[in-house]
């Protein structure tokens, strides 16, 4: 009886234990392996998306690597890398399936960017970790300890396995080193669907011990050559070793198998815990820009969430940008729209400049296709493509009115780089790239206006951030993007001692918009009150500060708000709730944001879905909207020309505080508090 006490004590503790864990505002963790939606471990490069399969991950995918696909009328789909991470392992003899574990539980550590599996066998404890590796951007590592209750033989095998993008494939091995203690290396090479890339992948086994490298030995399994380490377990003694690999393309690399050996050849001189601890640094690093909340743990776990997948989905310096899914899936096959440069954008470049370099880089390095397109619909300047790929053309879809008409998109770019300005106050940048980018889009709009007889100018045949209303003629957003691109090329100009053009000053102060007879703001000239995608007018207001009386708002926010699909994208509710937070009222604010995400969480980790009660993880547009609603919504910041400000913060009365760190280049602190 005491024993049973005395174990029944240990389990309530246990439990107690994790229950704290869990709610530390840092971990999501799930016993559930049904309905199950990985999260993504991502380092800006690479993404692996985790699964609820033993040793399993969904995918593994590369940022800004495309091919080119008939059933997408010759438009470009994202690639994916061979799974070199993919293992099996035998336990005297026997696989290990699912269906042998037990107790099974996953875990994500948001602060250190790693997930940990465990789960009980009849003889035996494992547990094993994942990890993007942040400091070394082409590879990825597991890490497996297992100990068990008897004396048993291990085998754990490691084939590369291609996906249906990858062709051709073929398998080495080689070590590299002296015999006794030489690095075996499993090797692949594969070309994309029509030949544009070669991708390949490197894999190894890292032992604690380097003597123990002479018990990974070539081997087969499930017809796939691989390499397979063996070791004698002895009864109660953890065994640790993990599995690396990295995977290069000819995108980036000539020659792309042999970076991929060189990278693997170099990490095993460093064994296994020297890279967990740099990825561990680096990571801590980032989250010196944080976003705390005191009072509501189910908030403050969300943000972190949030916050950690746009961490993850961008690179600092690396001159990509992110698509709305991120480095979770092939949605919208991983092509970049305005969702970087309006929505996830300015969470980012608060919070971590270098992240958002890289976002104004990626369509610097695509000016030339940018002008090129312009040129060749008959407008001056640049024009940017509703959606890009490596290319810098247009990769939307031909039977996607979006792509012909959608042309806000090149406006939101200017309004990016001149916010990136604001931020940085980096003079040198705004006169050698960012003014010169915005006098490009700034010509574009002038010769893309049409003069009306009253003396105003009309933006026609365009599809707007609503997408539902198909091509109209003066969209508010889209005018309104355009005007704010004008009146800030004019600031810009003047910045680095240019006299702006008197046509920019002219089509600024006269773009035109409709409105209803009682003073709202029309979403187009024909708009007649049907239902929306999401909100168009009310962007005015945020973010691009064209409407500012708060009656104004108000009015338009009452109108527009009923108005919008509640299967929507995300994005709308993170507008409305912040200017609800900006005119005061924190409960309607509060209210919204949650709108704006708890419904598009999908178990077990909470990843967002792009609709409401969808499937599409993970929708990054979304979380780029939910931390602007925190950080510019209850937090009240704002950027301006004197730099990241604080306005009206307006905190949730369910929270006890708001702290954001690591804001802008000086690295600020923001509070707000009751």
């Amino acid at each position: 009886m005491k024993i049973n006490r005395f174990l029944f004590l240990l389990a309530i503790v246990s439990s107690l234990a994790l229950q704290a864990k869990v709610n530390d505002g840092w971990t999501l963790s799930t016993i559930q392996r049904d309905n199950y939606a990985g999260i993504s471990l991502a380092n800006g490069t690479i993404g692996i998306v985790t699964s609820e399969q033993l040793f399993g991950t969904e995918a593994i995918l590369l940022n800004g690597v495309y091919e080119h696909y008939d059933e997408f009328d010759g438009v470009s789909n994202a690639v994916f890398s061979p799974n070199f991470l993919d293992m099996a392992l035998k336990l005297d003899g026997k696989v290990i399936t699912d269906t042998d574990a037990k107790a099974w539980h996953q875990e994500m550590n948001m602060r250190e960017a790693v997930v940990t599996t465990e789960f009980d066998l009849p003889k035996a404890h494992v547990k094993y970790t994942m990890q993007a590796l942040r400091h070394l951007s082409y590879m990825g590592m597991m890490v497996v300890e297992i100990t068990p209750k008897t004396n048993m033989t291990m085998e754990a095998i490691n084939v590369i396995r291609p996906t249906e993008d990858n062709k051709d494939a073929k398998y080495s091995f080689q070590r590299i080193g002296r015999k006794d203690n030489a690095i075996p290396l499993n090797k692949i090479t594969t070309s994309t669907i029509h030949n544009i890339h070669t991708v390949a992948c490197t894999s190894s086994f890292l032992v604690d011990e380097p003597n123990m490298r002479k018990q990974i030995t070539e081997c087969e399994y499930e017809g796939i050559k691989g390499i397979c380490l063996t070791h004698t377990l002895q009864a109660g003694k953890t065994f640790r070793f993990a599995l690396v690999g990295a995977v290069c393309t000819s995108r980036d690399f000539f020659n792309p198998t042999n970076q991929a050996s060189r990278m693997v050849t170099g990490i095993t001189a460093d064994g296994i815990d020297h890279p967990l601890a740099r990825h561990k640094a680096q990571w801590e690093r980032l989250w010196q820009s944080d976003i705390q909340i005191e009072g509501d743990i189910e908030s403050q776990t969300d943000v972190r969430s949030c916050l950690y997948h746009l961490y993850s989905f961008v690179g600092e310096d690396n001159r990509e940008s992110p698509s709305p899914m991120g480095l979770s899936s092939d949605g919208y096959n991983r092509h970049i729209f305005w969702d970087t440069e309006i929505w996830m954008y300015p969470p980012l470049l608060m919070l971590n400049q270098k992240m958002a370099k890289s976002c104004v880089d990626y369509r610097f390095d695509r000016l030339g296709p940018a002008r090129q397109r312009a040129k060749m619909l008959g407008y001056r300047g640049v024009m940017f493509p509703w959606e890009s790929d490596d290319s810098g053309e247009e990769a939307c879809p031909l039977w996607a009115l979006t792509g012909t008409f959608e042309h806000h998109i090149t406006p939101d770019v200017a309004i990016a780089c001149w916010n990136y300005y604001c931020v940085t106050k980096d003079s040198k940048w705004l006169r050698e790239s960012g003014y010169p980018l915005m006098k490009e889009v700034a010509e574009f709009v002038c010769s893309r206006v049409e003069n009306n007889s009253d003396g105003t100018y009309s933006i026609n045949k365009v599809v707007g951030a609503d997408e539902y209303t198909g091509v109209v003629d003066d969209n508010a957003f889209t005018n309104g993007a355009a005007q704010v691109s004008l009146k800030y090329a004019i600031e810009a100009a003047r910045a680095v001692g240019e006299a702006p053009s008197d046509e920019w000053i002219e089509v600024e102060k006269n773009i035109k918009y409709h409105y209803f007879a009682d003073g709202v703001m029309k979403e187009h000239a024909t708009y007649d009150g049907r239902a929306i995608k999401q909100g168009d007018v009310v962007l005015l207001a945020y973010p691009l500060g064209l409407m500012t009386d708060k009656a104004e708002i108000r009015k338009n926010v009452d109108y527009y708000n009923k108005r919008m699909d509640p299967k929507g994208p995300a994005m709308g509710n993170s507008i409305v709730s912040i200017l609800a937070a900006q005119l005061g009222n924190r409960d309607e604010a509060f209210a919204l944001w949650k709108k704006s995400y708890v419904p598009h969480k999908c178990p077990p980790f909470g990843v967002l879905s792009e609709e409401a009660g969808g499937n599409n993880p993970y929708f990054a547009t979304g979380a780029g909207g939910m931390l602007q609603a925190v950080l510019c919504g209850f937090g009240g910041l704002r950027i301006t020309e004197d730099g990241i400000v604080q306005q009206t913060p307006c905190l949730p009365s369910k929270w006890k505080s708001l702290t954001i760190t690591g804001v802008g280049p000086d690295k600020k602190t923001f509070t707000v508090t009751r």
